[in-house]
């Protein structure tokens, strides 16, 4: 049985910024303490996959997710 704690960070834009810059940090911290981290971007998020560098940490794009208000995206997502 797996016993490893995961953690799912998710992000509406993966664009440089300030909030950006936290999630790697935060991403890079957690799994270096041992947990299975998975970032969730909204966006193509290139500047998060390439900053994240070669630490294991899973990346995913969430199609619906966005920042404007939809609710069509919001119940897709």
């Amino acid at each position: 049985m797996n016993t490893q704690k995961k953690v799912l960070i998710i992000i509406t834009k993966g664009e440089i910024g300030g909030a950006q810059e936290f999630v790697i940090n935060l991403s890079s911290g957690l799994a270096d303490s041992g947990l299975q981290v998975c970032i969730g971007c909204g966006d193509d998020g290139n500047y998060l996959k390439q900053n994240i560098g070669d630490r294991i940490i899973k990346f995913d794009r969430f199609r619906y997710l966005s920042r404007k208000i939809n609710p069509l995206n919001n119940f897709l997502f």
